[in-house]
């Protein structure tokens, strides 16, 4: 984040970039993710002190804003927007501890039935628990550009259960393109952009999603996140590529990383979350999200739960070959537990994997 320099940025495309055939880009603008800050962020902002006060954020939301009119500003100079999709997508949603952050009250402590010992959700960070809407829930929008007939109107919002894995149907779709060469998953909503509002009910039926965690960020005690353990923790999954100087997941750390996820389905009235028990079993929590309560499923549900047999169902499906024993952790097995977390990964750090030549652990 010292190193990234905006104007520079913006300076390069402007000077590498030229549009004289279809062009797919992706920019990913990261002034406002973790640490919240770039080289040019003014000294004497100061870090989170506990208050829910996040000043660093605030500067890296209004540099992140600044650098998208550039972009926009420097795409249409270039006549990249003479025919153009634009798709704006935030990769993910962003938690500080607020009480907008978790469904389940002040001490953000889920209270599900049969839970027998005691359960925190990670409030701070970003896709650290599937229990926090904040961290999953992201900004999707597109806008046409010069492309008569194919956007009915601007400036609709929807409020709709659609997903990221909806993004590459739709490009396809108002791209024309025939068959699915992109084995799409998702549905389109280019008929929802085109004005066609008689698709509507069949988004806004209780459609299943999925979300699950990446590696962890580690909350400091005052607030925001604990640089120093985080990188303790996560740097001996990578291997970095000393050609490029690209870090990449390490081949024998691949499932101590997923082991490690979170994963759930839900719907817009509840969600079922497969919590780690270890690196061998798994909770299963099935929360009513409008109230924060829950109860723990040792099983499958049966059918006389249909929404809960449909998310079971619907979750072992989608994360087929991921998900463990469902067991009911009790305060005697968070030693075992630690156990066998270590001796999971002393498993994997002893193991021999061929390193990949250009490449050093």
């Amino acid at each position: 984040a010292s190193m990234f320099r905006p104007e520079t940025y913006i300076g390069r495309v402007e000077r590498e970039l030229s549009f004289d055939a279809p062009t797919l880009l992706i920019a990913h603008l990261t002034a406002a993710h973790w640490p919240y800050y770039v080289s040019d962020t003014p000294f004497g902002v100061s870090k989170p002190d506990g208050s829910g006060e996040h000043p660093l954020y605030h500067v890296g939301l209004e540099t992140a804003d600044e650098m998208f009119g550039q972009m926009v500003a420097l795409l249409r100079r270039k006549g990249a927007l003479e025919n153009a999709v634009v798709v704006v997508l935030s990769d993910h949603g962003e938690a500080f501890g607020l009480p907008t952050d978790t469904p389940f009250g002040e001490n953000n402590t889920p209270f599900s039935e049969g839970l027998r010992a005691p359960l925190e959700m990670k409030d701070h960070g970003h896709g650290q628990s599937v229990l926090s809407p904040s961290q999953y829930k992201v900004l999707l929008g597109f806008r046409s550009f010069g492309r008569q007939g194919e956007f009915k109107s601007s400036g609709r919002e929807w409020s709709l259960p659609v997903t990221v894995e909806d993004i590459a149907p739709t490009i396809l779709d108002l791209l024309h393109t025939q068959g699915d060469p992109l084995h799409a998953t998702g549905r389109s909503i280019a008929p929802l952009l085109r004005g066609d509002i008689s698709v509507g009910p069949e988004f806004a039926m209780d459609r299943v999603r999925y979300t699950e965690t990446d590696l962890s960020v580690l909350p400091s005690p005052g607030g925001g996140v604990d640089e120093a353990a985080t990188a303790r923790q996560n740097a001996m999954l990578f291997n970095v590529d000393y050609l490029t100087g690209r870090l990449e997941i390490s081949k024998r750390f691949e499932p101590l990383a997923i082991a490690f996820k979170e994963r759930a389905a839900f719907t817009k009235t509840h969600l079922l979350a497969a919590l780690p028990a270890g690196p061998y079993a798994h909770q299963y929590l099935l929360f009513d999200l409008t109230t924060g309560n829950g109860q723990l499923l040792l099983g499958p549900p049966g059918a006389d739960q249909g929404d809960a047999q449909r998310l079971w169902n619907a979750l072992h499906t989608y994360f087929d070959g991921e998900l463990k024993p469902a067991v009911a952790v009790t305060r005697d097995d968070w030693a075992r537990i630690d156990r066998e977390w270590r001796e999971f990964l002393h498993t994997h750090e002893s193991r021999q994997v061929a390193t990949p030549p250009g490449s050093f652990a």
